[in-house]
């Protein structure tokens, strides 16, 4: 997705200094559908919302902002404002707000060319069923045990599609949708899409003219005011995704429009963003000929030469032969169809195959199998949970040679539809980062603690560094992977006086070392997303680069740091000089604290210390390990400790080193 300048605005507030245990949760936006070029305001509904504000992401091309007047004083509510420029592509996006007591979860947005008609009251039955025109998007909420009904006129031989959005703008709606003649017989229906998860749709062609009823009701008859839709009824295609799944980084890519229901879609030219923005997920949209509105499908802008699948491939035979580091879109046009591609690597070599499927929206079920040099079977695709990639092998080669990767469909189908994404090597990383959390708050004097597991491949068991990169300008990362670890809390010291209440995002990346060259990715909290959104597959992109955090009043101090005298005299070169750590706890406080120096330069070594639960101090050593010209130097000590689950630091400062000389 294309970087935006500063696309959501802070507003700050005076609030009280005490904090709260509960985030602000969003529960209903009263609009969820907006049209490009367009600006209105709406109303979030939620808990804990008292003082919210947006949290800034310069990812999503949807400005949203706080109503001039507010933040306001109602926990329950908070008047917004979105604003979709004119360029933004159709498709779904997200913000979060958030106060001092932390940060909401993701509130869906959807940028759609139908236009939308609001649900007016209760239409629970057929003969109640709220008359609407088409095209529209109905915008409502269902209460439990109730469906909601809409009342709209076809003509003989009109094809119409029906869209169920719910769980693609954070809804906990699971929806059921399902078409009704007068007489009440059911023509379509669906509940769950290959495509879209638990969201919704079909495509109907009508035999004769008249009135039919839409129906859209929870599919497990819950329901209640957060229980919102977005109802598309349409002239839209069924749109899964494209053909080819991905274009080269720069140039225009000619693809095939693929889905349940794409007749009259003719191919569409796609014109990829240029590089520098590295490889990035996109929203594209598609109409039929002479059509009024349109299905909404992803595409992948690759930085890597890309090819498409060239039959017969079936049989080791035949099998395509790819240069290493190539994508391919292949896709299984007949049931039983299996697909085979031919690859050189050296002995040793690391082999990666990344596999998309479901992070297109294709319906394809995968099974990959890798085939030494000898005809042997020596991996197989593992699914990887919160998917991109969907499908991974990881695997050093034993030898040099040929090998071959098997591509089949998991039950067998085949179809137009039926389409995947390989990418065999280059290998990008040697480990791979995730964390389980996704937002961050901190006080004033605390630090951002990230959970961080590693999953390590090609039997790298380096130590990993981590960096930031975002609004971080003065943050330091105190900690990070000891070789051979799979986890780690990575710590993070915002700098002093960060604006209390100050919202947004940062990127945690690590580096390491392997084979002689660096190796380096971003930690990434998809799974922690897809859980904020429900399970969704694909949640908006902008989630998913930065993690989150806000920055709240500052806390009281538990603890003070003390040293018998701030200046400490260094042994000459090698011999340690110890200092003695005192610690004068607050009462409810008895945790460890972990002992470190800041601003030491790189002449001197300070080794690590912590005061243990429960004692009162401890003796850090420093130790002059090159030689230098100064004499004297100021520094500080720093310690670390955890209070009531939040990462949080005390600083013992103006300390001075003075060097013996030797006379």
């Amino acid at each position: 997705m294309v970087r935006v300048l500063a696309a959501f605005c802070l507003a700050l507030v005076a609030l009280p200094a005490q904090l709260s245990a509960e985030p602000p949760r969003a529960a209903e936006l009263t609009r969820h559908g907006f049209a490009p070029g367009t600006q209105r305001k709406v109303t979030l509904h939620g808990q804990n919302l008292k003082g919210a504000m947006i949290v800034h992401n310069d990812l999503c091309l949807v400005r949203v902002h706080v109503v001039q007047g507010y933040p306001g004083t109602d926990p329950s509510r908070v008047e917004l404002e979105v604003d979709v420029p004119a360029e933004t592509p159709l498709g779904f996006y997200a913000f979060r707000v958030s106060n001092q007591e932390g940060i909401s979860n993701p509130i869906g947005l959807m940028v759609d060319d139908l236009p939308t008609v609001l649900k007016d009251g209760a239409h629970t039955t057929p003969a109640k069923a709220q008359p609407v025109k088409t095209p529209s998007a109905i915008e409502g909420a269902v209460t439990a045990d109730q469906a909601d009904c809409f009342r709209i006129h076809a003509t003989a031989g009109q094809l119409l599609s029906v869209e169920a959005v719910a769980r693609r703008i954070g809804s906990p709606l699971d929806p059921l949708i399902r078409l009704l003649d007068a007489r009440g017989n059911e023509l379509a229906y669906s509940d769950d899409d290959e495509s879209l998860g638990a969201d919704a749709r079909f495509a109907h062609r009508f035999k004769e003219e008249g009135d039919y009823v839409i129906e859209i009701r929870d599919s497990r008859y819950s329901g209640n005011g957060a229980f919102r839709y977005r109802l598309r009824i349409g002239d839209f295609p069924l749109v899964s995704s494209c053909y080819p799944l991905a274009g080269i980084q720069g140039k225009k890519t000619l693809v095939d429009i693929i889905g349940p229901e794409v007749s009259d879609v003719a191919p569409l030219e796609l014109q990829m963003p240029p590089t520098g923005a590295g490889e990035q997920w996109l929203q594209r949209a598609a109409r039929r000929a002479g059509g009024q509105s349109s299905g909404i499908f992803r595409t992948f802008k690759s930085s890597y030469r890309e090819i498409v699948e060239v039959e017969p491939n079936n049989t080791p035979d035949n099998a395509q032969r790819v240069a290493y580091g190539t994508g391919v879109s292949g896709r299984f046009q007949a049931a039983r169809d299996r697909d085979q591609y031919r690859f050189t690597v050296a002995e040793q070599a690391p082999i990666e195959i990344h596999a998309n499927t479901r992070s297109f929206g294709t319906p394809t079920n995968l099974v990959l199998r890798l085939i030494d040099p000898n005809g042997k079977e020596i991996a197989r695709g593992d699914e990887v949970a919160g998917g991109d990639p969907d499908y991974l092998i990881a695997i050093r080669a034993p030898k040099s040679g040929d090998y071959r990767l098997v591509v089949d469909e998991l039950t067998g189908r085949g179809g137009a539809e039926f389409a995947y994404r390989v990418m065999i090597g280059p290998v990008k990383r040697s480990f791979d980062l995730t964390t389980e959390k996704s937002v961050f708050q901190i006080s004033a004097d605390g630090l951002i603690a990230v959970p961080v597991t590693v999953k390590r491949k090609y039997g790298f068991q380096g130590p990993i560094k981590f960096v930031l990169a975002g609004s971080v300008a003065g943050w330091r990362v105190l900690d990070g992977i000891p070789e051979g670890k799979d986890s780690a809390t990575i710590r993070i010291e915002p700098k002093q006086n960060e604006p209390t209440l100050f919202a947004h995002s940062f990127y945690l990346i690590g580096n390491a070392q392997v084979d002689g060259g660096k190796s380096q990715w971003g930690v990434t909290q998809r799974a922690a997303v897809q859980q904020e959104m429900r399970k969704l597959d694909n949640p908006p992109d902008e989630l998913l680069h930065g993690l989150y955090y806000v920055v709240g009043p500052a806390l009281p101090p538990m603890v003070e740091l003390n040293v018998e005298s701030k200046t400490v005299l260094v042994e000459p070169l090698g011999k340690p000089t110890q200092l003695k750590v005192t610690a004068k706890r607050k009462a409810g406080f008895d945790g460890a604290i972990e002992l470190r120096a800041r601003n030491l330069p790189n002449e001197f070594e300070l080794k690590k210390a912590k005061i243990d639960k429960g004692k009162d101090s401890a003796t850090i050593e420093i130790k002059l390990v090159e030689d230098t010209t100064r004499d004297s130097l100021a520094f500080e000590v720093v310690g670390l400790y955890e209070h009531q689950g939040r990462a949080r630091k005390v600083v013992l400062n103006d300390l001075q080193i003075e060097l013996k000389r030797p006379k």
